[in-house]
């Protein structure tokens, strides 16, 4: 509820299952209340609410809220409407144009690294060289969390013939560009897991069993689906959205699901730094 007032005041919609994911990998991440933290969120998109939230929550937190994208900045605008531009000028919160394939940091300085939904996107075998970066990144005792897309049954590399991000790289595939990456377990730990050379300490698998209101919803913004667009059109759906979401969307076992579903479950995973 916390981060819904914080979407109201910022005038914001968000993704419908941001609304687990985000509190989930707060949870992980273990913030200390006392103890001042370095806190790198990297892919944090063009608006960048949930490094915004960290900032404007723990006063405690240096936050870096990184992207490669040119409209990453559009951050700008919403620092000023949470009255965080003093916090800008000490450089408690950074916003930074960063690509984790070429970090523009030395060391292992940070404390906490979040990466939500983001790892998924980048294109080719470069995944598991973000992945090492980040585990470079951190400082020992460190913890890395980060969600990704995850079918126990199959992997599946998906593409689309329209640009989905500013920084999408080249067409391939035909014409088509690469969208995302659904891990199965064999990639998981091949890809991300053993080349960080970090623990995994938790993970936690979500979706909606039964009635999926997330790809619904889905179709209605796509235009597929009459009814779902009207809905989707309305700002009332939106406002529900973080009540709604507690109802469908829920922790499941990765397996639990239609052998025929491509799209798998959600899972979240703490993986940390030995000391």
């Amino acid at each position: 509820m916390e981060f819904y007032w914080f979407n109201l005041k910022l005038g914001l919609g968000t993704d419908y299952t941001r609304y687990l994911e985000y509190p989930k990998v707060l949870e992980f991440l273990e913030i200390p209340s006392q103890t001042s933290q370095t806190l790198l969120d990297v892919g944090s998109g063009r608006r960048g609410q949930f490094p915004l939230f960290l900032a404007h929550k723990f006063r405690q937190l240096t936050v870096y809220s990184t992207d490669p994208r040119e409209d990453f900045m559009e951050q700008m605008r919403l620092v000023k409407k949470l009255g965080l531009e003093e916090d800008v000028q000490s450089k408690r919160l950074r916003l930074q144009q960063v690509d984790v394939l070429a970090p523009a940091f030395d060391g292992e300085r940070f404390d906490r690294i979040s990466c939500i939904s983001t790892i998924e996107h980048i294109p080719g075998n470069q995944d598991t060289k973000a992945i090492q970066n980040m585990a470079k990144l951190l400082k020992p005792n460190g913890l890395l969390v980060l969600s990704i897309p995850f079918n126990t049954y199959r992997y599946a590399d998906v593409y689309q013939r329209s640009r989905a991000y500013a920084v999408p790289g080249k067409a391939e595939n035909g014409n088509r560009h690469f969208f995302e990456r659904i891990y199965d377990p064999q990639t998981l730990q091949e890809r991300l897991i053993s080349p960080s050379g970090l623990t995994l300490e938790k993970q936690y698998y979500f979706g909606e069993p039964g009635f999926s209101l997330g790809r619904w919803m889905h179709r209605g913004a796509k235009g597929k689906d009459l009814v779902a667009r009207i809905v989707f059109k309305s700002y009332l759906l939106h406002l529900l959205i973080p009540f709604l979401s507690p109802l469908f969307l829920k922790e499941i076992a990765p397996d639990s699901y239609d052998t025929e579903d491509w799209s798998g479950v959600g899972t979240i995973l703490r993986l940390r730094k030995s000391n």
